[in-house]
């Protein structure tokens, strides 16, 4: 039984057919399986839900440097910094400029179902100066026809609110999280927060 390479009459093939790729939960069986059998297997039930896969897992405590790795699904996938990217040991910061950090390559079928979760902290006073309708990419998948998926914030102006701690009001920076796919027009589908942004504090997306 080998795994990635071909064979014929016993020994590897003279171009070995090499595979190119990545396995995973690898199983035979002594017999054919039923419709069914396939289908519950294809499930992989876990807790009552069907199983996910951890494809990337990037962590910034500890990091410093030009590069970012993965050590906890596996893979281990790199996030290479360029720009006005930093770690400074707990977080990965973003200067809204020229920063980014870019993965080795794809990480889920963008054709399929796919879950990404992040922290986010966004700075109140750098948007603060963003015209209505700007857009600050946090994460995305580019395709040739756009982003594959997409998690951005969206400016939307300012509004006036009371400081009940300056005892005076102030102006603050209205947005909103789009997740969802967008096109190379600019145009988009895509799920919005409830509520507008909050600033300067750490938000789960």
């Amino acid at each position: 039984l080998q795994f990635g390479r071909a064979l014929m009459d016993g020994s590897p093939e003279e171009y070995g057919n090499y595979f190119d790729g990545s396995l995973d939960e690898v199983a035979v069986w002594r017999r054919p399986l039923t419709d069914s059998e396939i289908a519950a297997e294809a499930r992989i039930p876990n807790g009552g839900r069907n199983a996910v896969e951890l494809v990337a897992d990037w962590s910034a405590d500890g990091a410093s440097g030009t590069a970012l790795t993965d050590t906890v699904s596996g893979y281990g996938p790199r996030l290479t910094l360029s720009g006005g990217a930093a770690l400074d040991g707990r977080t990965l910061t973003l200067d809204g400029v020229n920063a980014a950090a870019v993965a080795d390559g794809p990480l889920v079928d963008g054709t399929g179902s796919f879950t990404v979760s992040t922290d986010v902290t966004l700075d109140g006073s750098a948007v603060a100066s963003w015209p209505k309708g700007r857009v600050g990419h946090v994460l995305g998948w580019r395709a040739a026809d756009g982003s594959t998926l997409g998690l951005w914030y969206e400016a939307r102006g300012m509004v006036t609110t009371w400081d009940p701690d300056a005892l005076e009001e102030k102006l603050v920076p209205v947005g909103y999280w789009r997740f969802g796919r967008l096109d190379a027009d600019g145009t988009y589908v895509a799920s919005t927060s409830y509520e507008p942004v909050r600033t300067d504090e750490p938000v789960r997306l």
